[in-house]
C-alpha cells in the first residue's frame, strides 16, 4: 500500500501538480470591457467664475452734485405753487413775500433807502439791493405787540413782467425796475425820494 501510495504522489509531482493544501493566489483579472477598473471620481476643481447662483450686487449710485442751490429754489415751486412764493416758468424761485420780521437784510446788502420808526406806530419803509437780489421792508406797525408788515425778498433777472407788477402794488411803489442798476437809479432821483418818503409815512389801514 505504501508503494502504491509512492507511485502516486511520484506520478502527481512529475505532471506539474500541486499539493491540495498549497494554494496559488488568483492571478489578476486582465482588463477588458467586461471587467473595467475602477475609475478614481474626479476632484472637484473650483471655478474661477463663482457659484452659478451667486448674487450679482449692482454697481453704485453716482455720487450726488455738489450744487444744490437749483434744488432748493425749485423745491419751493411745487404744485401747487405756495400764494407767497413766486417762480418762474421753469420752477426756480424769482422772489418770496415774508412777514417783516423775517425779512433781514444781509450785511453785504446795499441799503438804498432807510426810514423806520415814524408816527405813533412807528411805520417806516426800506429797500436794499446785492447783485441782483432785492429786499423790501415795509412797516406798518414796528409798535405792536406782533411787528405788522410786508417784506420781500427776490432776484430780479428772475423774475417776470407779472412778477415786478404784483410787488409794486404790494408795497406801493410806481414800478419795479427788471435790474438792479435801474432801481438804484430811481431811489436816488428826487421823484424816487419823495415816493420812498411817502411810503414810509403812510402805513396801511392793519386793523381791516
Amino acid at each position: 500500500m505504501r508503494v502504491i501510495c509512492g507511485l502516486f504522489a511520484l506520478l502527481f509531482f512529475s505532471c506539474g501538480g500541486t499539493p491540495a493544501s498549497v494554494q496559488a493566489p488568483p492571478a489578476a483579472s486582465p482588463v477588458t470591457e467586461n471587467n473595467p477598473s475602477p475609475v478614481p471620481s474626479p476632484v472637484p476643481v473650483p471655478s474661477l467664475s463663482g457659484p452659478p447662483d451667486a448674487t450679482v450686487m449692482p454697481d453704485s449710485p453716482p455720487a450726488e452734485s455738489d450744487a444744490e442751490d437749483s434744488d432748493s429754489n425749485r423745491s419751493n415751486c411745487a404744485e401747487p405753487p405756495d400764494a407767497d412764493i413766486l417762480c418762474t416758468t421753469d420752477g426756480i424761485v424769482a422772489g418770496r413775500f415774508l412777514p417783516v420780521d423775517m425779512c433781514d437784510f444781509p450785511d453785504d446788502a446795499q441799503v438804498l433807502f432807510s426810514l423806520t420808526g415814524l408816527s405813533r406806530e412807528r411805520t417806516g419803509f426800506e429797500l436794499a439791493v446785492r447783485g441782483d437780489e432785492v429786499w423790501i421792508r415795509r412797516l406798518e406797525c414796528a409798535a405792536c405787540r406782533r411787528i405788522l408788515g410786508t417784506g420781500f425778498h427776490g432776484f430780479l433777472d428772475r423774475m417776470a413782467p407779472l412778477h415786478r407788477k404784483m410787488v409794486a402794488e404790494t408795497f406801493g411803489l410806481p414800478a419795479v425796475p427788471a435790474s438792479a442798476a435801474s432801481l438804484r437809479s430811481w431811489a436816488r432821483s428826487a421823484a424816487g425820494r419823495r415816493q420812498l418818503n411817502a411810503l414810509a409815512r403812510a402805513p396801511r389801514n392793519y386793523s381791516d
